[in-house]
This record gives structure tokens, C-alpha cells and sequence, in this order.
């Protein structure tokens, strides 16, 4: 635009010796060169796919978002509730060596309910086991034997809760403990390791026998069998003797099995169909998380621990972190600091979370996501809020996001393929031709009528092949889109000057331009400015259904607002030439049978612009 415009200006300014009107000719083709729609189409295409998504159970707090939704190429999600139910049950109550232990059953129910049984799915699902009418458990008889002296929630700093209870006389005996006078019952249950390192003792056969190296080694055994399978395990320990939190007697283990979600794996399958990567971040033992994963078709041969990752340098971290797809045993800020390694790896990352402790990792990543019974803190920060915790409706999310893209991608491209068509010929005009092939005022309509069709594209249909990949905005192919295109409307402009110079003008004005009068030329320029026009609209407005998608014959059809609208171009544009109101713009009344040389040019432009399409599609992936 930057050398075109000044060459029309001279050109004109020297022909016909008025630089101002050289100079307002000049500034109309240039405001019809930029795609000034293209905010209106981009927020229509947004707000459109945020629309549908509601009918979807997706809530869109933020529009702006859908744009990164669709170039997103990774998810981190967590495991809980997202890959499986969020139902844990407790499957397994045993003792150091894996044979069922109510004494351990017992210490958990009575830390589960003095912490509050609603303080987590796992200490529901204990006290849902122990409330089961044929189950005979002590601890439910003796409930009001022990009242809390003191609690000690969990964090995911430790990953172990614990209380103190008071007990009456004759209480620990019915659990099989010793009591000791003046002393509290102190319990404690988390994750393994969390809880073997408080412990110096272990109940093996009703005896107590030290906790050294080879008995940690023997219950982290016993824990990863169970791990295996995907159980996930806490350590239960207790104490009669200890004034503080350690000093503690292993009693035994817990087995929660949390069902993967039967719509996980295909969930998984359509987002990998998008290319979209699944990773799991989870606070879960890695071989609960590679067990989990490997059922849902997750790569898991390699897990990266919180602890692993604390090791690591920032430069390996930023590669092993790039290639990894499932992380465990991760604190909430680790979580964060994997999404962050894994956008620097250059990846556009969603986050799925739910807990106030999300919020860090919802905020690093480029689109944050939760599901409506998240905490309001996450919800604050969130983009996206999903009615139904489901992995399968971020995929329609992601396909939304795409299409969006991929229709604003249409607009951008086929509008400014069209306008530097327009500006080409006018340059190639402004050489051969005594006056202007339109004024300012035309062209502005022309402009405002073509992007008034064009806004119809923000409900179009996509092809699958453009929404199968992530894409992001560049201008990168954009040139030899317009270069392709834009040559072949200009030639088409430039043989319609032609006809118009040299059959249609003279035929409708009596004689060539230099032969006629004053008033004659005048309507030699006003017949030849109408008919270019009209040429500009019909071409224009047909071009949209070829370029629209890969393949006019097999691929989607365009929605039903393109083709009014289109449609709607073509006859007010034929009305408009061939009624006696154009000369309230300065145009001419064509003959009828000036159609029919249009629809011909119409007809074999389209015809050129497939077969450069099919050309241009052998050299690149796509056309947007």
C-alpha cells in the first residue's frame, strides 16, 4: 500500500491535473484496502462460540479467551475428579502386611469424623465404610468415649492430618491400645512416607517392634502393591505416649480405589484427535498416577515427582518437563511452576483445577478452567466454568475455539485478497485510463457492502481439516494468500475495463470516450464506473462460497446466513445498476444485457480461482 498509493496519487495528479481529487481517490482506496470489519467479525465469531458452548454446560467468563482455547495444544489436569469420579471408596483396612486390620479402621474412622467427615472425599469415604449397618466396629460404639483435644489438618506441605483425643477410662483398651495416665490418644493418617517418617515403632502381631530402615523399606513394599493396581494409600499411626506429632506406631494402611470415569478415554482420544496433549499434575503417588493413566491411554512411562523436580536445575527441568506428560506427588506450587515450564516450552496451556489451592496454577496458565462446585477463589480467576465436570466438553470448547479462528482467519484473508485485488487495478488504471474507474464515495460503498456479506462468515461452518491442528495468529502466508488471489481478481478487474472501454461504454454512450462531448464523456465515465462496480460486487461476493472451504464439492456446506447474505449482494447490487436510483451516486442505468456479461466473468473467475486454489492447497497445509 505504502508504494502503490503514492504511484496512484502522481499518476492521477499528472492525468488529470487534480491533485485533491487525485488525493481523496487515493485515501478511499486505501481505507478499503485494511479489513476494518475485522474487530466486529472476530468479537461476532467469539461471542457466536461462546453462545453455542453455554448449550454445551460451558460458561465462557471470559471471550477474549476462546482465542487461546483454540491454539491451546496442552491441558494439565488434575486426576481426581477430572479422569476418574471423584467417588473414592475404601476397598482395603490392613495391617503392616496387608492382612485386614480393624484396629487400623477403627484409628482412621475417629480421626475422619473428629476432623469432619466433609473435610475431604477420602475421609468421607472412610466413615462411609464404617457406618455400614454389617460392619461391627468398636470405634462406632465408642465415638462419645473420645472428645478432640487438639487437630492437625492436612496440607499439602506434609500430607498427613492428625488429632489428639481425650479418652475416657477403659476406651483405648476396646481398640487394643495401652493408655497411659495424663497422656492423649494421638492419631495420624496421610501419605506413606509422610507418615513412616514420624513413626520410631511399628504394630507387628499385636507387638511392638522399632520402625528402622528395613521396616520402612517393608511398608513402602506393601503400599506399592497396592499402588499398582491404582489404590491409593494412606498410613494410618497412632500414639498413647507422645506429647507432639511424631514418635508415632505404624499401624497399618488404607486402599481407596477412585473409578476412572468412563468417558475419560475417549475424552482423551478426541482431545489427542485435536492434537491437543492430556497432562496429569496430581498430588497422588506416581504409581497410582501411572496406573490410572496407562487405563486411559495416557503415555506414563515417565513420571516426574514433586520431589524430582525440586532436584532439578531450571534448564533440565524446562526439558524433562517439556516431555513429560504425567507429574505426582506435586504441591500446588509446583503445580504452577510446571505450567509455567511448560509455556515456556512454547505451548499454549490450559488448566483444569477446582480447589483456592488451583489458583496459582489457573492463573500461569493461558486459559484457566473449573468446574461450577469450584471454590470462589478459583472461580474468580477461572476463564472457562464447565456445569459438568467432563474432559469431553474442553474438546468441544477447543473445537469451538478453532472454528472461531478459523473464520476470522477467512475474513482477514479473503478480504484482503479481494482488496488488494481492487488496488492493483486501480494502479493499472490510473496508467491507460483518462478518468477514474470510481470515485472515493463509490468505493467506500463497495467496501461497506463487501464486509457487511463478509460479517457472515462469523457463522460459517469450518472444515475439519482446519480445526484439527492448534493454530495462532500470524501473518505468516498471508502474502501468498493475497499474492495468489489478489493477482487473479486484478486481472479479472483489468479485463473488465477492457470490455467496458471497448464494447460496453461506446455501445451504451454512442462512441468512444475521446469522440463523445462533454456530457457524453460524463456518462461514458458514469457507465464504466457502474459496470466495474457491479463486477466488483458479484465477484467478491461469489469468490467467499469457493474460498470459504478446502473443497466446495465434498466439504462443509456454508451456513444458511452466507448464502442470504451473498445472494442479497447479488440482486441489490443488479437492482441498484439497472434502476434509475444509481444516479444518486453518480452511476449509470446499465442495459440488461450487461448481466449476462457479468455472470459470464463471474462464472469463469470462479472457475480460475478453484483451479488456483487447488494449487496453492499442493503447496500449503491449509488455506487459513
Amino acid at each position: 500500500m505504502l508504494i502503490v498509493l503514492p504511484f496512484v496519487i502522481m499518476i492521477r495528479g499528472f492525468v488529470l491535473g487534480d491533485w485533491a481529487q487525485a488525493l481523496l481517490f487515493a485515501l478511499g482506496t486505501a481505507v478499503g484496502l485494511v479489513p476494518e470489519m475485522l474487530p466486529v467479525v472476530t468479537s461476532v465469531c467469539l461471542s457466536g462460540s461462546a453462545h453455542r458452548l453455554k448449550n454445551k454446560q460451558v460458561i465462557v467468563k471470559n471471550v477474549d479467551a476462546m482465542e487461546s482455547l483454540g491454539s491451546m495444544d496442552v491441558v494439565c489436569v488434575d486426576k481426581t475428579g477430572t479422569l476418574t469420579d471423584d467417588a473414592a471408596v475404601l476397598e482395603y483396612y490392613t495391617d503392616i502386611l496387608g492382612n485386614e486390620s480393624e484396629q487400623t479402621l477403627s484409628l482412621a474412622y475417629l480421626e475422619s469424623t473428629s476432623q469432619g467427615a466433609a473435610a475431604n472425599q477420602l475421609n468421607r469415604a472412610i466413615v462411609d465404610a464404617c457406618t455400614a449397618p454389617e460392619l461391627r466396629l468398636a470405634a462406632k460404639d465408642l465415638a462419645g468415649a473420645f472428645t478432640l483435644h487438639a487437630s492437625d489438618p492436612f496440607d499439602h506441605v506434609t500430607k498427613a492430618s492428625g488429632v489428639k483425643l481425650d479418652a475416657t477410662p477403659g476406651a483405648h483398651g476396646c481398640l487394643g491400645l495401652q493408655a497411659r495416665p495424663g497422656n492423649h490418644l494421638t492419631i495420624v493418617k496421610g501419605e506413606v512416607e509422610s507418615v513412616c517418617a514420624r513413626c520410631a515403632w511399628a504394630s507387628f502381631k499385636g507387638e511392638l517392634v522399632p520402625m528402622d530402615a528395613a521396616g520402612r523399606q517393608s511398608a513402602y513394599e506393601v503400599a506399592e502393591d497396592m499402588r499398582a493396581d491404582g489404590i491409593k494409600v494412606l498410613a494410618v499411626a497412632y500414639s498413647t505416649a507422645s506429647s507432639d506429632w511424631g514418635d508415632l506406631v505404624l499401624c497399618g494402611f488404607l486402599g481407596f480405589f477412585d473409578r476412572p470415569k468412563a468417558s475419560a478415554r475417549a475424552a482423551v482420544r478426541a482431545l489427542s484427535d485435536l492434537s491437543v496433549e492430556v497432562r496429569v499434575l496430581t498430588g497422588d503417588s506416581a504409581s497410582v498416577a501411572r496406573s490410572t493413566c496407562s487405563r486411559l491411554g495416557i503415555p506414563a512411562d515417565s513420571v516426574i515427582t514433586g520431589s524430582m523436580l525440586d532436584a532439578m536445575e531450571e534448564s533440565e527441568a524446562l526439558v524433562r518437563v517439556g516431555r513429560t506428560r504425567v507429574f505426582a506427588e506435586l504441591t500446588p506450587a509446583q503445580k504452577a511452576h510446571i505450567v509455567s515450564l511448560i509455556r515456556l516450552s512454547g505451548h499454549t496451556v490450559g488448566y483444569i483445577g477446582d480447589g483456592v489451592n488451583d489458583v496459582p496454577a489457573l492463573t500461569s496458565a493461558d486459559v484457566g478452567i473449573v468446574v461450577d462446585s469450584a471454590a470462589a477463589e478459583s472461580k474468580k480467576v477461572a476463564d472457562l466454568v464447565l456445569l459438568e465436570r467432563d474432559l469431553g466438553v474442553v474438546a468441544e470448547g477447543v473445537r469451538e475455539g478453532r472454528a472461531s479462528f478459523a473464520n476470522a482467519s477467512k475474513y482477514i484473508r479473503i478480504a484482503s485478497s479481494s482488496n488488494f485485488g481492487n488496488i492493483c487495478s486501480v494502479a493499472a488504471s490510473s496508467i491507460f485510463l483518462p478518468f477514474l474507474p470510481a470515485t472515493a464515495t463509490q468505493l467506500l460503498l463497495l467496501n461497506l457492502l463487501y464486509d457487511a456479506t463478509c460479517l457472515a462468515l462469523s457463522w460459517d461452518n469450518v472444515d475439519g481439516e482446519e480445526i484439527a491442528r492448534p493454530k495462532a495468529w500470524s501473518g505468516k502466508g498471508l502474502g501468498s494468500f493475497m499474492l495468489h488471489f489478489g493477482f487473479a481478481s486484478s486481472a479479472f478487474d483489468i479485463i473488465t475495463f477492457a470490455i467496458l472501454l471497448l464494447g460496453v461504454c461506446p455501445a451504451v454512450c454512442g462512441g468512444s470516450f475521446a469522440t463523445l462531448g462533454a456530457a457524453g464523456q460524463a456518462a461514458f465515465i458514469a457507465t464504466f464506473q457502474t459496470g466495474w462496480l457491479l463486477e466488483c460486487a458479484w465477484t467478491e461476493s461469489l469468490v467467499l462460497l469457493v474460498l470459504r472451504a478446502r473443497n466446495v464439492r465434498h466439504g462443509d456446506r456454508p451456513c444458511r446466513p452466507l448464502v442470504i447474505m451473498v445472494a442479497t449482494m447479488l440482486i441489490a447490487s443488479a437492482l441498484l445498476a439497472l434502476s434509475p436510483a444509481a444516479q444518486l451516486l453518480g452511476l449509470a442505468t446499465l442495459p440488461m444485457w450487461y448481466l449476462g456479461i457479468v455472470a459470464l466473468l463471474s462464472v469463469l473467475y470462479l472457475v480460475v480461482v478453484s483451479t488456483i486454489k487447488r494449487v496453492y492447497l499442493s503447496r500449503s497445509s491449509s488455506l487459513f
